[in-house]
This record gives C-alpha cells, structure tokens and sequence, in this order.
C-alpha cells in the first residue's frame, strides 16, 4: 500500500475534524505581511536582473517564476484583505535599465537568483510550522512551498547543466557505482533522517503505552506504519552507498508506571512538534541535495507524505481540544 494511501486511511476522526475557522493568530497575520514583503522584493530583483540577462533559457526561466509569484501575491493580497492585515508597499510595476554591466554576468544572476529562491523556501516553511490555528492560511502555504520546490527544481537543473552549482565533495565508497554518486550531505542527511525515525519508533512505542483515547492509538500505529515504510526507503539507500547506520530502537516491553501520569494531549503536543522538526528537516534535505537527483526526489516524496500526515494531525488535536490556542490578531 502506498504511503498516502495509509494516510488517507478510512478513520473515522478524520471525517469528523472539521476545525474551519475565520480568525487568525497574530503569527498568521505576521506571516502574510512577511510573506507579501519577501515576494514583493524577489519580485523586483527578478525584474531588475532581466535587463542583463543574456542566455534566452534562463530569461524563460525568470519570467516562469515571476508569473507564479503573481499568482501567489493574488492569493495573499486577498488573504490580506479578508483578515485587514496592513501590507507592505507594491513593487515596482516595471523597472527598465539601459546600461549594461559586464559584472552582471549570467552564473552572477544565476547564484543571487538561487539564493533567494532558497530563503524563500525557508521563510514558506516556517510560515507552514507556525501557521496552526487557520487552516485556509496554512494550506495556501503549502500550496506556494510546493510550487516553489518545482522553480527550485527547474533552477538547479538549470544551473547544473550550465556548470553553475558549487561542486560538493563527494561522499566516497569503496566500490564502483553504476548510478550517481551522492555527496557528503546527501550522506549526512541519509543518516540524520533514518535516526530520527528510530528516534520516533521509540517514542512512539513508548506513548502507545500510556495514550488512553482509542483512536488516538490508532493514529500513533498509523503513523509507525509510515515511519516503517520511510525507515525500509532511507536503509536501502544507506546500503547502497555504504552509509553506517544507526542503531535501531529497543523492543518496548510492557511499562510498569501510572498511565494516569502520561496526557493524551501531551503525547500528541510531542509529535505534533515532532512532525513539524521533520518538514523543515526535509525541506533541507531537498535544497542541499544537488549531486543525486533520484535521492533528491525521494526526500520531496518524504515531504509531501510529511505535510499531509501534518494538515490531519494538526486538524485532529484541534478537534480534540489538544492545540495550544495562540494569541488572535484583533481586526480594527
């Protein structure tokens, strides 16, 4: 069974969660007005950058991202107007130069581009992890850090045809390879997430002893599941290039302690905050993994698993009550 088949597994707390609401907190606010600031300001550097371009594919490329990120400023304007959230000032409608600048080369663009194109993504998923109260909000983030991940894509595809990307030292094995070689954070982050996933076996075994809601329960076996189908992926990529792995998690026998001391709503507070270090683990992983593409795609598959399991985690504590309720910004 495939991962997002297992989430969408037919439980009945998730026909049920239904946790819409018209308020926002005051991060949300927060996130839209930075949002709007850091899409206004890539928006004119991507226009002031087009007057200097010379390569006809990397000037496609620009205008490609541009287009998204009007449609982007489309949704978070009107989001700025339902919740009367002040915004910064519009960009520049067009900025034309004349003057040319030999300094301004193409790999010069190219790498102001890519960096901003990766704080951007940065920004989306800390917009993402603090974005728990609307739902409409955190959804229109997703929405954008996906469409982001694919410019990303297009751009490093781009630069590394064009012999633009940093080389990264190669991780080195002792044994000829038929396919692409990865390099040592690629390693690194091979080993970071397949640790944490034992991390959260364990965890997880350890608060399947304790939790007293029945489908609570269910939801923490649900989620070992994936985190067993992720930890298969990560051991078979960590064999195939020689990554030491580590160690995995003891078999949990039956805790001899008052289950009364052990929360519902603290196991689930862990998680949830579990779930949320893991989405931005991911979207590190996907950014510095440069040299393998195959590697790179898996970690933008574990990311998306991660954000849905993340959209019906969160709606089901709400449902329960779980969620902290973080201050609501007051509309004048």
């Amino acid at each position: 069974m495939k991962l997002l088949d297992l989430i969408n597994k037919d439980i009945s707390l998730f026909k049920k969660s239904n946790t819409e609401t018209k308020n926002i907190s005051t991060m949300e606010a927060f996130n839209i007005f930075d949002i709007l600031r850091v899409k206004y300001n890539s928006i004119e550097t991507l226009k002031f950058y087009l007057n200097f371009i010379h390569d006809r594919d990397c000037s496609l490329l620009i205008n490609n991202i541009l287009g998204n990120y009007h449609k982007h400023l489309d949704k978070l304007v009107h989001l700025s107007k339902k919740h009367k959230v002040k915004v910064p000032p519009l960009p520049a409608h067009n900025i034309k130069i004349s003057i040319q600048l030999e300094q301004l080369t193409d790999k010069f663009i190219y790498k102001k581009l890519y960096g901003d194109l990766v704080y951007e993504l940065y920004s989306l998923d800390r917009g993402i992890t603090s974005s728990t109260f609307n739902d409409q909000i955190r959804n229109v983030l997703v929405d954008f850090t996906l469409a982001h991940l694919q410019d990303f894509n297009s751009l490093y595809k781009y630069g590394k045809v064009k012999g633009w990307l940093e080389i990264t030292p190669n991780y080195k094995i002792h044994k000829a390879m038929d396919k692409e070689q990865i390099n040592i954070i690629e390693a690194s982050h091979i080993w970071d997430l397949l640790n944490s996933r034992y991390d959260n076996v364990h965890l997880t075994d350890i608060f399947l002893q304790f939790v007293h809601d029945f489908e609570f329960k269910e939801v923490l076996e649900l989620g070992k599941i994936i985190l067993f189908e992720q930890i298969k992926v990560l051991e078979e990529q960590a064999e195939e290039y020689q990554i030491p792995t580590p160690e995995q998690p003891p078999v949990i026998n039956e805790i001899d302690i008052d289950p009364e001391i052990m929360e519902d709503q603290f196991a689930y507070r862990i998680v949830l905050k579990g779930i949320q270090e893991a989405l931005s683990g991911h979207i590190r992983a996907i950014i510095e993994s440069i040299t393998n593409d195959q590697l790179r795609k898996i970690f933008l598959n574990f990311f998306k698993t991660e954000i849905t399991v993340y959209n019906k985690f969160l709606k089901y504590g709400k449902m329960k009550g779980w969620t902290h309720v973080p201050p609501l910004y007051r509309q004048m």
